[in-house]
């Protein structure tokens, strides 16, 4: 039931200044406590399945149409407190208080239902399919600790529980018997960690204890047999990770098979994981030797002790590995640079000590001083060597152009000649060094800075030895490491950007209403994105923890993307199906094939619930078309039709009502088909039809050809034979009517008292009557001439009362029943005269009937009374217009079905938008299960409006039929 309109009426009587009591405002105040109770009927059962803990049964009796929360928002109107007190004024129907805290329960119980929906949808599925009873205890579980109200949750759990016990008892026979341990430890893992709200039994707990500890030790030799052979294949192929992850394994089942320490398996075993061991001392060593070489080079960037540097050597030396030449020339480098600082103060020294002795020398012992030349040669080469052994090329150019400059003599000596040799090649040598030195400085300098010692830098270490070449190289290796941060942060950035764009787009796609979804362009955006996703997100995990969660977010948003933009492009592909049905839609059998294909599809939703309500109309739908296709075929109604045409439309409005007892318009058909039917009694030639009736009623014996004897004292005797009179007479004999019967007995009168002998008034009138007849077969002359025989029989002076109310009567009757609008027009004067009350059985004929005085009497003042004939034809032109219009009216064309949209409720049409504007209606039982139309909006060009006050007649699925606005 609506409720919005008897509302809507108290709210304007409220608010209004003239509050008079009216029949409409008593009625409307039943009404309206008579909708307070039905939905606080409604909330009680709702509150009662809450109360039991049956939240989905008090929702779903909440959305059945019409939808509870919204007619009590309808129903608890602001002005509500002033219409108590007025009906309480007034002494109207004092509307029940609503039952407003069962409608706040009933509003948080929508709020707790929403998270639990997909479980429960899970919960209903595993229930449908007979899941696994550990699945379902699961599900069960994770749903009564979102719905800790709820006390049918932990009692279902508990069932569940016991069963599951049970189950395992069962199965625990078949588990034996198999020697199935892994799936007896898995039923003891479940038993001891689960938390329980019935504690399993303990017998078998312990049952199952012990027997999975029979088939353990067996299980577990077997298990280390498979494992050392999965042990020896990853030793063979030398892939270390599984060979540690066997391992592992093999040390955590080898206690449980209590093998014996002779056990081939073990000897076996023992070998491969001895070399496993080696390995691992092997990477180990690797390891430290790494990091005495990282020791090594932060001590030398450093420049770090001596001590320190000799530390570190050692340390890496220790491992027996060779270090790597580009450190190990370093290192070199390094010390021999401490050796020339202690070299060159060594010398100082010496030549100190040298110039004493020799001033020493020379003035006690001149003789030594070939000695001492000799021994300043040896010296001289001793130091020479010593350079070149040091390889300080430098060192030794400059001592031997000081002795060339000091002692040209030692300086030409064959030794130091030989020894300058060997320091020139050094020098080119050197030099040469220095060259491709600076070439490799070059070519690291222009190469990427993708790695810090990429080759060209690890070719320039090997080259270096000066310590402003380390500096050089160690400048270029910040440089490099500062060009690789910032392009580590550019393109940490880059990826961030594009991630974020990349959200902003699938935002977009996310955003979009479920009609754009299936467009070209969003699909070709989701399948660009998703190729730009592809190729980015391996790149994720180098980027830090949260740019990588934040790519696999946006992975798991395209991906659900993707799932509802599918989802979505199968819905249209239904719902183009449910309007190409519409088309021909013949019985809407393929209609409701696709509803049911969508609620198969699409279990669960609003939409399939009122598909299942939508499907259950197919019966009021069958005969719009139909109908509409009767209709069609008489433009002008069922009027001045050839006499086939009208036999074709008599036998399809009989077949369609019998088809379609109940159909909405069934008064259009009806009043279509008595239409017809009348026609056929304007046809004089057929028996018992009205045109033939009214024919005989002026053929009659009591009307044609009948003579009238009239007296002095106004009486009136009939003769169905001519009767003479002469005023002379002395008397007069003639055969007179005494009864209806026809029955005649001779009758005399004296001459003087007879005043004469006519033809009787009514067959005067009959025969004028009669020239007129028949009426014809068309509607408007059957009317006019009808009409005109009654308003002649009316205006008769002469004819008798009550023969002349018979006459009016039948021929009134007879009009009627050749025209069904007449019928409708002649409706106050049929009842009328059939309410009257006149004798008109009462022996007219016969003036010495004693009762006849009075029945004349009353028949007289009912004809006088009668209503007037006049405007009797334009009525019935009016009921004319009215049953066309009505079958007008009645026809509908199938334009769509209701869906709701993204911007509300639509109308989804069949075909392209008709022309011009229609009213659009849908086939509806009201609260008393009586099929009507209910108008819903309006389509122009394309455009639908919906009425405001529709909204308990929209239903999706429901067919909508339009009708043009033109048509009143």
């Amino acid at each position: 039931m609506d409720y919005q309109p008897i509302v809507d009426e108290i709210r304007s009587f409220v608010q209004s200044v003239d509050q008079t009591l009216t029949d409409r405002i008593k009625e409307v105040a039943v009404l309206y406590a008579q909708a307070c109770n039905e939905a606080n009927q409604r909330l009680r059962r709702c509150d009662e399945f809450l109360q039991k803990g049956l939240r989905s049964e008090a929702i779903h009796l909440a959305q059945t149409e019409p939808v509870l929360l919204d007619q009590l928002a309808i129903l608890d109107f602001a002005e509500r407190p002033q219409w108590e007190e007025l009906a309480l004024m007034y002494g109207l129907a004092a509307p029940p208080q609503l039952r407003l805290e069962t409608a706040a329960a009933l509003n948080e119980a929508y709020a707790d239902e929403q998270p639990l929906e997909e479980l429960l949808r899970k919960h209903r599925l595993l229930a449908l399919t007979r899941g696994s009873l550990k699945g379902r205890i699961s599900v069960m579980r994770r749903i009564a600790e979102l719905d800790p109200g709820s006390t049918v949750w932990p009692d279902d759990i508990r069932i569940f529980e016991k069963q599951r016990f049970q189950q395992i008892q069962n199965d625990l026979s078949g588990l034996a018997g198999r020697e199935d341990y892994e799936g007896l430890a898995a039923i003891a893992t479940e038993l001891q960690t689960t938390v329980w709200l019935s504690a399993p039994p303990s017998a078998l707990v312990k049952q199952v204890e012990i027997t999975k500890n029979r088939f353990r030790k067996d299980w577990a030799s077997n298990t280390l047999r498979t494992l050392e052979g999965e042990l020896n294949d990853a030793i063979n192929a030398f892939d270390l990770q599984k060979a540690r992850q066997l391992r592992e394994r093999w040390s955590f089942i080898a206690k449980d098979a209590q093998l014996a320490e002779e056990d081939p398996i073990l000897e076996r075993a023992a070998l491969a994981f001895e070399w496993l061991k080696e390995q691992d001392i092997r990477e180990a060593n690797e390891r430290a030797f790494q990091d005495n070489l990282d020791e090594l080079e932060n001590a030398l960037d450093k420049r770090a002790a001596r001590e320190i540097l000799d530390r570190a050597y050692h340390s890496a030396m220790q491992y027996g590995r060779e270090i790597p030449p580009a450190l190990e020339s370093r290192y070199r480098s390094f010390i021999a640079e401490e050796e020339n600082k202690r070299t060159r103060k060594r010398q100082l020294v010496t030549v100190g000590i040298a110039t004493g002795s020799l001033l020493l020398i020379a003035i006690i012992i001149s003789w030594a001083y070939q000695s001492y030349q000799t021994k300043k040669l040896e010296d001289a080469i001793a130091s020479l060597e010593k350079m070149l052994d040091g390889d300080q090329i430098s060192e030794a150019r400059i001592f031997l152009d000081s002795l060339t400059e000091k002692d040209n003599h030692i300086a030409t000596q064959p030794q130091i000649v030989s020894l300058k040799t060997k320091v020139v090649a050094l020098e080119k040598k050197e030099q040469e060094r220095a060259r491709r030195f600076q070439q490799a400085l070059q070519e690291a300098e222009a190469e990427p800075p993708e790695v810090v010692k990429s080759p060209a830098v690890v070719n320039a270490e090997s080259l270096a030895r000066k310590p402003r070449e380390w500096d050089a190289l160690v400048r270029l290796t910040e440089k490099r490491r500062e060009l690789i941060r910032q392009a580590k942060t550019h393109s940490k950035e880059a990826f961030e950007d594009q991630i974020n764009e990349m959200t902003k787009q699938v935002r977009k796609l996310e955003e979009l209403p479920s009609s754009s979804r299936s467009s070209l362009a969003a699909k070709n955006l989701l399948s660009k994105l998703q190729v730009e996703f592809t190729q980015l997100r391996p790149d994720s995990h180098k980027y830090g923890e949260s740019l990588y969660e934040q790519a696999e977010s946006l992975a798991t948003r395209l991906e659900s993307v993707r799932f509802s933009m599918e989802r979505n492009q199968q819905q249209m592909e239904l719902e183009y199906k449910l309007g190409a049905t519409l088309v021909q839609p013949k019985e809407f059998e393929n209609y409701l094939v696709v509803l049911e294909d969508y609620r198969k599809e699409f279990p669960n939703t609003k939409r399939s619930a009122d598909f299942e309500l939508a499907s259950k109309e197919n019966p009021l739908w069958k005969g719009v078309l139909r109908w509409s296709e009767i209709a069609a075929t008489m433009p002008n109604g069922p009027f001045n039709l050839e006499a086939e045409e009208r036999k074709t439309l008599t036998e399809s409005c009989r077949a369609f009502l019998k088809a379609n007892a109940d159909y909405v318009n069934a008064d259009a058909v009806d009043g279509c088909l008595k239409c017809l039917d009348a026609v056929v009694q304007r046809d004089n030639h057929v028996q018992g039809g009205a045109a033939h009736d009214l024919q005989n009623l002026f053929e009659d014996f009591l009307v044609k050809d009948l003579w009238m004897i009239k007296t002095t004292d106004n009486k009136r005797y009939y003769s169905r034979k001519k009767v003479d009179f002469t005023g002379g007479a002395d008397s007069l004999s003639f055969q007179r009517l005494v009864g209806f019967d026809g029955k005649e007995e001779g009758k005399t009168l004296i001459g003087k008292n007879v005043e004469g002998a006519y033809s009787a008034p009514q067959s005067v009138l009959a025969e004028k009557i009669r020239k007129r007849l028949p009426a014809g077969s068309r509607e408007a002359l059957w009317i006019d001439t009808t009409r005109n025989i009654a308003q002649m029989i009316l205006d008769d002076s002469e004819t008798d009362p009550i023969l002349k109310l018979v006459l009016v009567k039948k021929t009134i009757g007879y009009a009627a029943r050749g025209s069904y609008p007449l019928w409708l027009a002649l409706q106050e004067h049929r009842d009328y005269l059939e309410k009257a009350g006149a004798n008109l059985e009462a022996p007219w004929m016969n003036p010495d009937d004693s009762g006849t005085k009075e029945a004349r009497s009353k028949a007289a003042e009912t004809l006088a009374k009668l209503p007037s004939l006049e405007p009797v034809p334009k009525k019935a032109l009016s009921e004319q217009q009215t049953i066309r219009q009505r079958i007008l009216e009645s026809r509908r064309i199938l334009v769509g079905w209701l869906a709701r949209g993204d911007r509300g409720w639509e109308c989804r049409s069949t075909t392209s938008a008709p022309n011009g504007e229609l009213a659009l209606y849908v086939l509806m039982r009201d609260e008393s299960a009586k099929t009507i139309w209910k108008r819903i909006g309006t389509l122009n060009v394309g455009s639908f409006t919906v009425s405001p006050e529709s909204s308990s007649a929209l239903l999706e699925g429901r067919l909508v039929f339009g009708q043009s606005v033109g048509t009143p």
